[in-house]
């Protein structure tokens, strides 16, 4: 970013710095990725008042962390703010991107329905771009069908995307593998007829299987924020087998973890 502040592209800088605070996010360094969002919005601050039309992403993304951290009034404050700011941004993806938050926040506070239809709403506003999608909107709209108890239109999705425990993974469809974990791990707590006996095992020795490769790929990689995600699946995987032991041992490192980022 500094590079390109020396050849007075300041627009491009501040609009960046997300980028940047994204792969932060997922090494687990919320605190740097909350210095990196600061430091952008005083350089801003430098500038002249056009520069404000970019800096709505600044404030939803610390929005974001604040909220993730548990500082909620801090969390409200900066969306407030993201929000007014946002009415007057150039960003062609700016209400792509406010949908997208609303809907992981709805989430978040269990209002499903509204989370499922904030994701519809932002799959229509989607403007493609050179940035590779990490956590696509159908895999997050099969979360919230897990959440719901909907699990046959989670295993839809899963037929659909044609993902498999044997896949070779990769960064990019790290998110849809995990949420293949967690599909098999709902398939085999259901208490839908179809989906007990036998199958309901195998599903889950599938997922552990896979979250286990899923571990020492991200590990491997230093993205403790997918590290922490994954840990907290393994506990339930070993939850849903009422081995409460196993699911200990990964849910206490999970915490661990996390703790330091608030």
């Amino acid at each position: 970013i500094s590079s390109m502040q020396k050849v007075g592209n300041i627009v491009f800088a501040i609009a960046s710095t997300f980028v940047l605070a994204d792969i932060m996010v997922a090494q687990g360094r919320l605190h740097e990725a909350v210095r990196a969002y600061k430091g952008s919005l005083q350089l801003a601050s430098e500038h002249d008042k056009h520069v404000e039309r970019v800096i709505a992403y600044q404030y939803l993304g610390l929005a974001m962390l604040y909220h993730e951290m548990g500082d909620q009034e801090a969390a409200a404050q900066h969306l407030l703010k993201s929000r007014e700011l946002g009415e007057q941004s150039t960003l062609s993806d700016w209400p792509y991107r406010w949908c997208l938050t609303q809907a992981q926040l709805k989430e978040t506070w269990g209002d499903l329905e509204a989370a499922h239809d904030l994701l519809d709403e932002a799959k229509r506003l989607y403007v493609r771009n050179n940035l590779p999608v990490i956590r696509p909107i159908e895999a997050l709209k099969a979360r919230v069908y897990v959440r719901q108890g909907r699990l046959p239109k989670a295993l839809d999705w899963v037929h659909e995307r044609g993902l498999s425990v044997d896949d070779e993974l990769s960064y990019l469809r790290e998110f849809e593998h995990m949420m293949l974990a967690r599909v098999l791990i709902a398939k085999a707590s259901s208490p839908i007829a179809e989906y007990k006996s036998n199958r309901a095992e195998h599903s889950v020795l599938q997922a552990i299987g896979l979250l286990e490769r899923l571990l020492k790929a991200a590990e491997e990689g230093r993205r403790m924020g997918s590290v922490i995600d994954i840990l907290v699946l393994q506990a339930l995987a070993h939850q849903s087998q009422d081995d409460i032991p196993l699911a200990l041992a990964p849910l206490e490192r999970a915490l661990s973890l996390a703790e330091p980022e608030g």
